[in-house]
């Protein structure tokens, strides 16, 4: 961007439960350009006088910790921001709507007749009980919101979904909550950050409001799709990468074990369709490869965690693929440090230079 005929202004949203923010104040100081900035906390009561009270070129927004609770306060204000005040967003208020919120995906990849597992939610009791009557097991029962594969539960018959329904629909359904045993390493992490007393603080709020969160009043079950990985694509503005995900406990997300085979043609093209479709270009798309070669997506989210300093390594090389003249062009280089922020600084300068 040509930042010499003006400062950009920031907006950075600040949720009061997460310090991600950082990474936004990080990629910005490492961009050595002149950029001014406000943090914003979202959730505060002054939110919107801060907001309205300056000029901002764009709005970035921060994730909250995954409640819905906290999700549901950032959709009303990141919405508000968008169409009410008119203000610009990344990513913009539709993309960021789908973040950890698996209904509303859902309403999406329908909508869209996007390839993805059969999926049904259900908000009427009698509807969800019709449905286990006819359908095939083994079921995947899922939160609607909630990361890291710890809201999925794998229903093998009629008796267990049956359970489940009689669950969410009076006391509820909860999702797992403490530390993940299934990733790798991390009884070592836990133990280095033992004797920082913020650290625990931290985590110890963060598994107290997962137990304190319930589902109520509403199924979310999604066909089994037999698999030992699923591919992990981001796409952020022209850049492509690919990994694979592998299973642990028959889950993939939240396992932190990777595969870094070279991605296909096949499967590039195909999220760079599912992207353009959605008009979401700042993203990671999860995507079951079936056994005879579909791709299925399972998740979206405009925001994920990013366990390795890079997401693609192409025969020992790290770096992203660039569809350029219809061709995919792989290009070496460290795209993805600083957890992709400063890559998607980069995106939003581009944005507001062809405004």
């Amino acid at each position: 961007m040509n930042t010499s005929q003006r400062i950009v202004k920031l907006a950075i949203l600040k949720p009061d439960s997460s310090d991600v923010y950082k990474n936004w104040i990080k990629a910005i100081n490492e961009s050595g350009l002149s950029i001014n900035y406000k943090i914003i906390n979202i959730e505060k009561e002054t939110w919107l006088t801060e907001i309205s009270s300056e000029c901002f070129d764009m709005v970035l927004i921060s994730p909250p910790f995954v409640i819905s609770s906290k999700k549901l306060l950032m959709d009303e204000r990141v919405n508000f921001i968008s169409n009410v005040l008119k203000l610009r967003t990344y990513p913009d208020s539709n993309s960021f709507y789908t973040w950890e919120n698996k209904r509303v995906l859902n309403y999406y990849l329908n909508y869209f007749k996007i390839p993805f597992p059969n999926t049904v939610c259900f908000s009427i009791k009698g509807e969800a009980e019709d449905y286990i009557n006819s359908c095939a097991y083994p079921l995947v029962a899922k939160v609607i919101t909630g990361a890291a594969g710890l809201g999925v539960r794998f229903i093998k018959n009629k008796n267990e979904a049956k359970r489940y329904i009689g669950a969410a629909f009076s006391k509820g359904v909860r999702s797992k909550t403490g530390p993940n045993f299934r990733q790798p390493k991390v009884i070592k992490r836990l133990w280095s950050g033992f004797w920082r007393k913020d650290y625990i603080k931290e985590k110890l709020s963060e598994y107290k409001s997962v137990k304190n969160e319930k589902q109520i009043g509403c199924v979310f079950f999604q066909e089994f799709i037999p698999h030992t990985y699923e591919w992990r694509c981001v796409r952020i503005d022209d850049s492509f990468f690919a990994h694979k995900k592998l299973i642990n406990n028959n889950r993939a997300s939240g396992s932190l074990l990777k595969g870094y085979d070279k991605p296909s043609e096949k499967l590039l093209n195909f999220v760079r369709s599912v992207s353009e479709i959605m008009n979401i270009t700042s993203a990671s798309f999860d995507i079951f490869e079936t056994s005879d070669g579909q791709f299925l997506v399972n998740e979206v989210q405009t925001f994920f965690g990013q366990s390795d300093s890079y997401q693609m390594i192409v025969d020992g090389r790290i770096g992203r693929y660039l569809y350029i003249n219809e061709q995919w062009l792989f290009e070496e280089g460290d795209f993805n440090k600083n957890k992709s922020y400063n890559l998607r600084l980069e995106h939003v300068l581009k944005l507001i230079e062809n405004k």
